[in-house]
């Protein structure tokens, strides 16, 4: 049986797992607040995954969005 293309997709996404954490580190430098940064990530990119995009490059632009929308929640 061959994985349909949703599985793919959602396959090749969570090969980068490790490369989305360290980036979160580096952006956030807390390990709590890295956390939570991937986590909001993932929920956004797994509802929005495109198959045609360069993954770690569209993730980097993922999670500079979720930071930025968590520093406006966080002054709200």
């Amino acid at each position: 049986m061959r994985p349909d293309n949703a599985e793919v997709k959602l396959d090749a996404m969570l090969a980068e797992q490790r490369w989305l954490a360290r980036l979160a580190r580096r952006l956030v430098r807390d390990g709590v607040d890295a956390e939570d940064l991937a986590q909001d990530t993932w929920g956004r990119a797994l509802d929005s995954v495109r198959c045609d995009a360069p993954r770690r490059g569209w993730l980097a632009r993922v999670v500079a969005r979720e930071r930025v929308h968590g520093a406006v929640r966080a002054r709200a």
